[in-house]
């Protein structure tokens, strides 16, 4: 008796190349959005630990928007008589609430040993940095929009749009080099000499040239500064995705 020979039909090269495809695509975790991301992680984890010092910070923050109102209207003699030094000063203070929000956020991170916890979460430490630093980025853009009004309406020479602009670039600026230096350099040396020498570098350079910072700042159109915020922004929004991204093991202080 003859054995029947079974005929397999092996499947065209196009119908392999399908399957893999199909294979690959439905195993693979699908890739979030940045904002699908950051949506995710507030819904899981929640704003209270999120954010667990926010009374404090939220204190602070009115503190020092106060403080620099005040010093502002102090200089009042000063801004008339210097007409463009008025955008220098809110050009200096712009990141200033979001500097001091930022390292008290970190203090308390590592005065309550909750960096190796962090670390060792689900949501690892540079999820939740990138997290918190976008949301303290978007509450002193917001602050900073009420600085301006109570500004312009306290100096009637200046221009909401030209102050406005110039706050924002100061803002996403600093914001852009604290990335930089958190995701590429460990040493907090260098982490700290940013964040206390930004205040110091701009007033040596407007004291010892106070001519050409004065003349950078004030001849710059309106035109230009929007182009240098969008290009900041998303510069910032980049560096914010890629901190997302960052292993465990790369470490942040």
């Amino acid at each position: 008796m003859k054995k029947e020979k079974f005929k397999i039909d092996f499947p065209s090269d196009e119908e392999i190349a399908r399957q893999i495809s199909f294979i690959v695509k439905e195993g693979l975790p699908k890739k979030e959005t940045f904002i699908k991301q950051v949506y995710t992680i507030y819904q899981q984890l929640g704003f209270r630990f999120l954010f667990p010092n926010i009374t404090e910070l939220t204190f602070i923050s009115i503190l020092i928007a106060i403080f620099l109102f005040t010093t502002g209207l102090q200089a009042r003699e000063y801004f008339e008589a210097e007409s463009g030094s008025v955008y220098t000063f809110i050009f200096v203070t712009s990141p200033v609430v979001y500097l001091v929000i930022c390292s008290f956020s970190w203090y308390h991170m590592w005065d309550n040993r909750t960096y190796e916890l962090e670390m060792t979460c689900k949501y690892d430490l540079f999820q939740l940095t990138a997290v918190r630093m976008l949301a303290f980025s978007i509450f002193c853009f917001a602050l900073n929009t009420v600085f301006i009004i109570a500004m312009v309406n306290s100096y009637h020479h200046i221009s909401f749009v030209k102050a406005f602009l110039i706050s924002t670039t100061g803002l996403f600026l600093f914001s852009t080099l604290t990335l930089l230096v958190l995701m590429n350099n460990k040493s907090k040396i260098i982490k700290i000499s940013l964040l206390v020498g930004w205040i110091a570098v701009n007033l040596f350079a407007f004291i010892w040239s106070k001519n050409f910072y004065l003349l950078v700042l004030n001849n710059i159109s309106i035109s230009v500064y929007a182009v240098i915020n969008v290009s900041l922004v998303v510069l910032y929004i980049k560096h914010l995705q890629k901190m997302m991204q960052f292993r465990k093991t790369e470490g942040v202080a």
